[in-house]
Order: C-alpha cells, then structure tokens, then sequence
C-alpha cells in the first residue's frame, strides 16, 4: 500500500513541495521526470527518509515492470534506500514491505518471507486507534500473502489475506488477490463476490475490474466480461496494455476481429511508453493474443509464428507449447507442414513440463482428419 502524501511531514516548503511534484509524476507513470525531481531533492535534502521512500517505491515500480528479474539495478538501489528508512526508523511498517517486495521480486522468496515476518511480530500496536498504523500492518499481511502463494503455500495466502481485510475492510487491492485465489480454488461465487466489493469501493480500480472481466471470460460469459472491461469504464488515458489484451480474447471469441484488432493496436502503441519496454511480461501476452486472432481466422502460419516468438521469452511454458502443437497439427492437416513430427514434439514438450503421459496424447489427437 504505497504512503499518501498527506502522511509526511516534510517541515520545509521546499521539500515538501519537490517530493509532492515527484510523487504526482509517479502516480502519472511519469518516471523518468520523477526519479530526476527525488534525486534533486534528495541532494537539497540529504538523509530525508520520506524522500528516500518516495525514490525507493518508484525503483520498486520500475523493477517490478520488466522480466529481468534477477540482479536488477533499479531493485537493488530500492532496496539500499528501504534499509536506509528501516536503519533510522525501525518501527517502518511501509518500507519493511518494501524492501519484501523487492527481495520477492529479485527471487530471494525466503528473505522476503523473513522480512515480512520479522516485521508483523515487531509490530507495537498503538495504546490509541490509529488507521494509518491499521492500513500498513495490513499492507504487511498483503505482502507476505503474495510471497506464500509464490511459495505455493496457498493456504498460508489466504490466512493472510484474511488477516489484512479484518484489519482494513475496505481495501479493494487485497479484495482482488483474495478473489484471484478463490478463483484459483475454484470458488467462483467468493471470488465474484471479492471482485464486486473492490469495485463497489473503488470503480476505477483496472486491476479488480480486469480480474472480474477474466473470471466472467472463464465462466463463458464472454459478452459480460467485454461490457465489464469497456471503454466506458475505464480512464480515457490508461496505460494498462493487459485489460486491452483481455478484451481483444473477448472480441475474437465474439467473432468482432476488427474490434480485436483495435484493441491489440492500443495494447502496442502503449508498451512502448512504458518503462522498461524492451523487457515487459506484457509483450508476451501480445504474440499470445495475435496467435489467437490468427488461429480464429485461419491464418496457421502466423499463429504459429507468434506462439514461436512467446515461447522465446516463456520456454517453460506448457500451455503455449500445447497451443502450438494444436496449430501445427492443423498446419500438417491444411498441407502446410509434411508430417506431424513438430507437432509431436511441442505436445511431448506441454506434457514433460506438466508432468503428465504422452501416450493417451498421441491416441486422442494425432489421427489424421480432413481439414475443416
């Protein structure tokens, strides 16, 4: 949960006024000018934790946006400035989950457990109510339940997420990942039942609507989930290329190609924008939903071309691996390869990753039929 600005108190005008300049370009998603305003400010001010935390959660920001997860410069300069916060204030709910975050998102899963932990049973609660004490002891709890459902301790999530909305009801953030979860669980209804309550406390919230727009896209309710992630809803400037590649599934399945195509157009006018462009998840997502749009119109060769490019960056990938061998046994079926051999070998490659039998594979779909 990233610290309001109303929560510093910064003392000089001057300060306060370049750390409130820097922190609105970073809600903007203006990071370059931001990291040059904290920087500047930071030198005027030396040693000013809040500056410190402001810089640290905009690195995080940048870090946490690219697939170079390991070693990453902007990580480890955040994580140098969250201790520098803790060193001088170690009762600092916010950058203990800071520095978590980073340490998740560097790989270093049981470091940031540790963190998390250390900091949830060091936590004094305050003699009097204090909301802001509230919401970041939450935020903690968020935190750590992110990192347990990376180490697939999805029970020990969910106990903490729990944890964090009896503290802080009325967070739409935490709502989500609890009905992501149930989602993964298979309880739709809880899960439904999350992602409304986000959005009924905060509409605009991209991230709950998109989660409820994909719960309704897998349920087969695929016309509601385009509605649910619709124009009308959503920020005119959002930079947001995921919502765009869901509604872009949504349109193909609806048979609306150009709609479609619009859609995966805004999805890459905006991740160039972004930082770190060359290296976003979401580049893969897009040779994903062009592969789709392919295959729904027929066109093998470049379905097959754009699952190629998306198992470059994801080679562990099963599920692309499969999608990949359905289009080439339709390439060998329409006369575009002379055997099925490729298509063997990318089923073989789904199942070893997803540990199962190749055997019941090859007797339910490598038997030659007429193309349609």
């Amino acid at each position: 949960m990233r610290r309001s600005i109303t929560h510093f108190n910064l003392r000089n005008p001057r300060c306060l006024l370049m750390h409130a300049i820097g922190f609105l370009n970073h809600e903007l998603l203006n990071y370059k000018d931001a990291r040059e305003v904290f920087e500047n400010a930071l030198a005027d001010y030396p040693g000013n934790n809040e500056l410190r935390f402001a810089l640290a959660n905009l690195l995080l920001d940048i870090g946490a946006k690219t697939t170079r997860m390991y070693g990453q410069k902007e990580l480890k300069e955040a994580t140098e400035l969250y201790l520098q916060v803790i060193y001088s204030e170690p009762k600092n709910l916010a950058a203990q989950v800071g520095l978590g975050k980073c340490q998740q998102i560097s790989g270093c899963l049981m470091d940031a457990w540790h963190t998390l932990t250390k900091a949830i049973s060091r936590a004094v609660l305050p003699r009097y109510p204090n909301t802001d004490f509230t919401s970041q002891f939450a935020a903690v709890y968020e935190a750590r339940a992110s990192v347990n459902f990376q180490m697939r301790r999805v029970d020990a999530a969910m106990c903490d997420l729990n944890t964090s909305l009896d503290l802080f009801p009325q967070w739409p953030e935490a709502l989500t990942n609890r009905g992501i979860l149930h989602h993964l669980h298979g309880n739709l209804n809880a899960a439904q039942q999350d992602f409304l309550r986000a959005l009924d406390l905060d509409p605009q919230n991209i991230f709950s609507r998109l989660n409820y727009g994909i719960l309704q896209l897998h349920t087969g309710r695929v016309q509601k989930a385009l509605d649910c992630l619709s124009v009308s809803h959503i920020p005119c400037d959002l930079s947001y290329p995921e919502l765009f590649l869901t509604r872009a599934l949504c349109s193909v399945l609806l048979g609306k190609y150009e709609a479609a195509v619009l859609d995966l157009n805004s999805a890459e006018n905006i991740l160039p924008t972004l930082p770190g462009a060359g290296d976003l998840k979401s580049w893969t997502l897009v040779h994903n939903v062009k592969a789709v749009i392919f295959s729904a119109q027929k066109s093998w060769l470049e379905a097959e071309r754009e699952y190629s490019i998306h198992l470059k960056a994801t080679p562990f990938d099963a599920i692309v691996f499969q999608a990949r061998a359905d289009i080439r046994l339709k390439m060998w079926q329409n006369g575009l390869l002379p055997d099925y051999s490729a298509a063997l070998h990318d089923y073989h490659a789904a199942i070893l990753l997803a540990g199962g039998d190749l055997s019941d594979l090859q007797r339910g779909t490598l038997t030659r039929t007429s193309a349609p």
